[in-house]
């Protein structure tokens, strides 16, 4: 593989950025290159990168509904110290990768995201959590998904 290639021998620093500062990570999340993320995941690349619209490898996953993409980078998480990613980070626009599936009908994201532990009463600066920004795309499955969220964490308090 041309990447593992540039990084074991020629020396590239998989956490450089591009002028979009996107990193490999970043490149690799957009394009769903899977095997490339687990690789990268191996040679500490920086979990936490931000294009310049502040958007995170779950983000970037979570938007174009690349369910396995996301699924790996919260089981990287996962075996990361909690404070090394927040679940419920946001881009430039204050919006969450719950946020984002859930504008772009990604249920089984959602449900991912959830199970993972994102939170479904976060809201963005305009106010808006995942529920009403589902809402508004009429994503109805969603809207239901977060409903019984939302619910269970109220629960939980």
């Amino acid at each position: 593989m041309l990447v593992r290639y540039l990084i074991d021998e020629a020396g590239a620093d998989p956490n450089i950025s591009n002028d979009s500062l996107q990193n490999a990570l970043l490149l690799s999340a957009k394009r769903n290159q899977l095997n490339v993320v687990d690789l990268l995941f191996t040679k500490e690349v920086d979990i936490n990168a931000q294009d310049k619209n502040g958007c995170n490898a779950l983000h970037i996953a979570s938007s174009h509904g690349f369910l396995e993409m996301a699924e790996t980078i919260l089981l990287h998480r996962a075996k990361q110290p909690r404070a090394a990613f927040e679940i419920d980070s946001e881009d430039a626009l204050t919006l969450t990768a719950l946020m984002k599936a859930s504008i772009n009908d990604h249920i089984d994201i959602v449900k991912l995201l959830l199970r993972f532990g994102a939170n479904p009463r976060k809201k963005n600066k305009r106010g808006e959590s995942a529920l009403a920004l589902a809402c508004m795309q009429e994503n109805v499955s969603i809207c239901e998904r977060l409903l019984v969220a939302r619910a269970d964490v109220n629960e939980m308090d």
